[in-house]
C-alpha cells in the first residue's frame, strides 16, 4: 500500500467569510480525490503583501519540522504577493525541507515534480535577477537626471519636498558610525600598532 501523504492546507482570506470556505471546501475535495491526509490547517485574515502573517510563519516553520509533506494553496498569489524575491526564498525554504507546494487554481504548480519545481525556481531567479537589473536602471537613471539639475545651477526637489543640492556623503561620514560599531577602527589601530612596534 502506498504511503500516504500527509499534507497541510493554507487559506490567505482577504474578503469574506465564504472567501474562506471557498477555498477550504476545494481543499478537502482535492485531498479526497488525490487521498491526501490533511494534517494541518493555516488560515491567515491579511493581505499577502506582507511577510507579517502568524499562520504562514507558523507554516513555514512547521515545514523545515517536516510536519507534513505538501501545502496545498487556492494560487500562488494567495500563497505570497510580496515579490518574486521573497516568493522565491520560500520555495526554496519549502525545497530545502523536501516540502512541496501544489495550487488548486494553477495546474501547473506542483513542485512535488521535482521538474516542475526546479524549472518554477529557475524562472523566478531569472525574473528577479532582470527585475534587480531594472531597478538598478531606474535608479543610476534617477541619479543622472538629479546630477545633471544640480550642474545646471538648479536644486532638485525631491518627492517628499527636501531640496537637493550636491550629491554624495557629507565629509567624513563614510561608514564611520557602522565601522565604530562593529569594532573595526579599533582593531585596525591595534594591528597598526603591532606591525610598527
Amino acid at each position: 500500500m502506498e504511503k500516504q501523504i500527509k499534507i497541510a492546507t493554507y487559506a490567505r482570506v482577504s474578503k469574506t467569510v465564504q472567501d474562506e470556505e471557498m477555498q477550504t471546501v476545494a481543499f478537502k475535495d482535492l485531498a479526497k480525490i488525490f487521498h491526501y491526509e490533511i494534517v494541518k490547517e493555516y488560515v491567515d485574515f491579511v493581505t499577502g503583501g506582507t511577510s507579517d502573517r502568524p499562520q504562514f510563519k507558523q507554516m513555514m516553520a512547521d515545514a523545515k519540522l517536516r510536519k507534513f509533506d505538501m501545502i496545498l494553496c487556492w494560487s500562488l498569489d494567495r500563497f505570497s504577493r510580496e515579490g518574486i524575491s521573497n516568493t522565491l526564498g520560500y520555495l526554496a525554504t519549502l525545497k530545502e525541507s523536501n516540502v512541496a507546494l501544489k495550487s488548486v487554481k494553477e495546474s501547473w504548480l506542483d513542485t512535488s515534480d521535482s521538474g516542475v519545481g526546479e524549472l518554477l525556481i529557475a524562472i523566478l531567479s531569472w525574473v528577479a535577477r532582470r527585475e534587480r537589473e531594472r531597478i538598478q536602471e531606474r535608479v543610476l537613471a534617477k541619479y543622472a537626471i538629479i546630477k545633471e539639475t544640480i550642474a545646471s545651477g538648479k536644486p532638485y526637489v525631491a518627492k517628499n519636498g527636501k531640496l537637493i543640492t550636491k550629491l554624495g556623503r557629507k565629509a567624513g561620514s563614510r561608514d564611520k558610525a557602522k565601522r565604530n560599531n562593529t569594532k573595526y577602527l579599533l582593531r585596525w589601530s591595534r594591528e597598526r600598532e603591532r606591525v610598527t612596534a
